[in-house]
């Protein structure tokens, strides 16, 4: 029990550092990403209004500014603009706007290329004099992909596209995105590199510290294991004194009710202590405290299922075996006989006369199922299923003096399974019908 609670432990924990983790680098991409998005689509916007281009383009020596360009309202005087006066030089048209964004040698650096489309579609001209990797086909190209689409911006290959209105024509502009769309899958390479070695790191240092993390809970319970151990042996004398005395009694007084009631509760203290002990050693042993042989294990259910016919025969209910022939399993034959008892006796206890139970055996695969299904006369609500192998829990208390039960039958059924590196779990049909089924195998 130990060992699984370590690797729970270190289990839950890698998993919430990896979720943190990849929900850090998925957020700082995102940002990341989108501030890509967020400069190209200023810049597209800049180009956009301006036809195309950067209005400082245009002041360049060989250049001519077109008829229906915007022009400047104000000649500058020779004094510093009011976004260059720390810089010591005047603000010049919308691109003193731009440097509001970024660097003012920005539009230098740019590429970019423009194509303007008339109302049919049809291209009317395509500007590619500031990128050398795309041509007047290929730019052409895209527009009319872009046009298609029916979208306004997006990316196409790694160029940001803006589609805008000019007069009565459409211009697409497209604005070189790869640098920036090359520095983002980087970051988040190394991103994840980076986030996978500190993972790496955290995980080792969980295995080397899950010891020390939880010795106080395995030290209490390896106390809770040798009470119990200790205690019912202790208890076996005192249990066997009082037996021995009341047979005494009984020679001198002869049968007497008391007695049996006596007796009755000493057979159960027996039997009680009998499981603790049994359940506490099969917990702390594991499966190292069974020997596995490869056995039939469909001859054993049915020869220790068969002489429950009998018990349920007498309280007026009947039992009903379906046991797959040649079933064969590696595993603890007499720990799997009690297993088969502790399912059929905890059945003919709690069903009603009148009703059958069944027991069916199958195999699937490597996986064996055993499972036993009964009615019960009070329902059973959904969260008891959870709790149904704790010890000492009944799903109905008040029924303790009827069924002679102890509560722990199913708590050593889990431990069995367990033992034989199974599963157990309990299911109900409307919370009459109580199945439990035991997977078996590797």
């Amino acid at each position: 029990m130990i060992t699984r609670l370590r690797r729970r432990f270190i289990l839950l924990s890698s998993v919430s550092l990896f979720a943190l983790l990849l929900i850090i680098l998925a957020a700082m991409n995102a940002i990341n990403y989108q501030s890509v998005v967020a400069n190209a689509d200023r810049e597209l916007e800049i180009l956009s209004e301006n036809h195309g281009t950067f209005p400082e383009f245009l002041e360049e020596p060989g250049m001519e500014r077109p008829d229906d360009l915007p022009q400047p309202t104000e000649e500058w005087s020779g004094e510093p603009g009011p976004r260059d006066k720390r810089a010591g030089r005047p603000e010049r048209g919308l691109l003193g706007i731009f440097s509001g964004n970024g660097s003012a040698e920005r539009p230098y650096q740019s590429r970019f290329f423009s194509v303007l489309l008339d109302a049919t579609g049809a291209v009317k001209s395509a500007d590619v004099s500031r990128i050398a990797s795309v041509d007047a086909e290929t730019a052409t190209d895209y527009a009319a992909q872009v046009a298609s689409s029916g979208r306004s911006r997006g990316f196409l290959a790694s160029y940001r596209y803006a589609l805008t209105e000019e007069n009565e024509c459409r211009r697409v502009t497209f604005l070189d995105c790869s640098q920036e769309l090359t520095q983002a899958k980087r970051f988040l390479l190394y991103g994840g590199l980076v986030s996978f070695a500190g993972f790496l790191a955290v995980f080792l240092v969980l295995f080397l510290a899950s010891g020390r993390i939880i010795r106080p809970i395995a030290e209490a319970y390896e106390k809770q294991k040798r009470f119990i151990t200790d205690a019912g042996h202790e208890i076996r004398t005192p249990l066997a004194i009082i037996r021995a005395n009341t047979d005494v009694l009984e020679l001198d007084l002869g049968e007497n009710e008391s007695l049996d009631d006596i007796r009755h509760e000493i057979d159960r203290l027996t039997e009680l202590t009998k499981d603790l002990v049994q359940l506490s050693r099969m917990e702390e042993e594991g499966t190292g405290g069974l020997p596995m042989i490869e056995f039939p294990l469909s001859d054993v259910i049915s020869d220790a299922a068969e002489p429950f016919r009998t018990l349920f025969a007498a309280e007026g209910k009947s039992l009903a075996l379906d046991v797959q022939e040649g079933i064969t399993l590696k595993g603890n034959e007499s720990a799997l006989r009690q297993l088969t008892s502790i399912l059929l006796d905890n059945a003919r206890k709690y069903s009603p006369a009148g009703t059958e139970t069944s027991l069916s055996l199958t195999k699937a695969g490597n996986r064996v199922s055993l499972t036993v299904a009964n009615p019960t006369e009070t329902e059973i609500p959904a969260e008891a299923l959870n709790r149904v192998f704790d010890r000492f829990y009944r799903t109905d208390p008040s029924r303790n003096s009827q069924t002679g039960g102890n509560g722990i039958g199913l708590s050593i059924a889990q431990a069995i399974v367990q033992s034989h590196g199974g599963r157990i779990r309990a299911a109900t049909t409307d919370g009459h019908d109580f199945r439990v089924t035991a997977v078996l195998g590797r």
